[in-house]
């Protein structure tokens, strides 16, 4: 059907004709910066400070000092993404990724993917060639995918690996991450796939930053800086069990940025999602969560106040009242 002469279809049209290309609408489906969908992180208040999640069809950076927490985090988010019937895939440059532990975490080991790339180049084509080789099956289209690199900062470039010495220079590296990011971003928004990169954090001239120069920080729609919480360890019965780490989203371009979201990470177990919820409740003053002397306590809408000590926070609140998760989520959600 043609478009009436003088209206902005007429115009598209011929300026289409001109260009030899398609102008789109913000409307049109085809348009790249749409966010497809959301993964869960497998905690509710680091959801919310992103948006309602890891955003499909973007880029996301997380980095930090070692033994912060990174990939437990990103073993969480691949494990979400398997409940709600995505495809999870993997690139473990480090190979020191423990599977054993993200299974615990709800993790199906048998339907995550692995990419082995040993260089740069050859992690992004693989990439490539996997969001091109979707397309050709209609079955995959729909499913949400995420793919987390574990550590881009660890793969070398070819050229490192066939010479003895730095042959490209220190800014090749960066060049080439650059450069392979501005495809492969761009493809990533016509799809439903979320691509996550795990960085190391290197001390630079401006504070802490990350390795690969900037074209993951650019590419990335949000950026979790993972640091030491002051709130130390999670204790329980005068021993650590784990640790509370902050994540600070110094870039987000979905909602706004510089939201602290604390993760109580246990050692066994990952991210305590109830704790988290709980904590952050008893944190904003909250009237239905806080503390009395050595006692904690959780007033329930028609059980009234719950108490118990801290350390028992699971084995007398969460087990015993099997609707206080939800309840706290809610809460959580109204205050955040």
């Amino acid at each position: 059907m043609s478009a009436e002469p003088g209206s902005i279809k007429s115009f598209v049209q011929d300026l289409n004709a001109k260009l030899k290309s398609k102008v789109l609408f913000t409307g049109d489906e085809e348009v790249s910066s749409t966010i497809t969908g959301w993964v869960h992180t497998g905690c509710d208040i680091l959801d919310w400070c992103i948006g309602e999640g890891v955003p499909l069809g973007r880029c996301m950076e997380i980095f930090g000092p070692e033994s912060i927490g990174k990939s437990t985090l990103a073993l969480h988010i691949l494990a979400e993404n398997q409940r709600q019937g995505g495809l999870s895939v993997i690139i473990d440059s480090e190979s020191t990724l423990d599977i054993e532990r993200g299974v615990s975490f709800g993790l199906v080991k048998e339907d995550l993917m692995v990419l082995d790339a040993s260089t740069v180049e050859e992690g992004f084509f693989r990439i490539s060639y996997f969001m091109g080789l979707l397309d050709s099956y209609e079955s995959m289209r729909n499913r949400p995918i995420v793919i987390v690199w574990d550590t881009i900062a660890s793969a070398p470039v070819s050229s490192d690996m066939d010479s003895k010495d730095f042959a490209g220079g220190m800014m090749h590296k960066p060049r080439i991450i650059r450069t392979k990011l501005s495809t492969v971003a761009k493809n990533l928004g016509r799809r439903k796939i979320s691509l996550i990169f795990i960085n190391q954090e290197i001390d630079g001239p401006g504070g802490p930053s990350s390795g690969g120069g900037r074209g993951v920080k650019f590419y990335s729609s949000s950026r979790l800086h993972m640091q030491k919480s002051p709130k130390g360890s999670i204790d329980e019965g005068g021993a650590p069990v784990g640790i509370y780490t902050d994540v600070h989203l110094i870039k987000n371009k979905i909602q706004r940025p510089l939201l602290v979201a604390t993760l109580p990470i246990k050692f066994v177990g990952g991210i305590d999602n109830e704790l988290c919820n709980y904590n952050f409740l008893k944190d904003t003053g909250s009237s239905i969560a806080g503390s009395a002397g050595a006692w904690s306590y959780f007033m329930h809408p028609t059980k009234g106040k719950l108490s118990f000590y801290p350390k028992e926070f699971h084995k007398k609140l969460i087990s015993q009242h099997a609707d206080v998760p939800g309840l706290l989520r809610a809460a959580a959600r109204i205050d955040y």
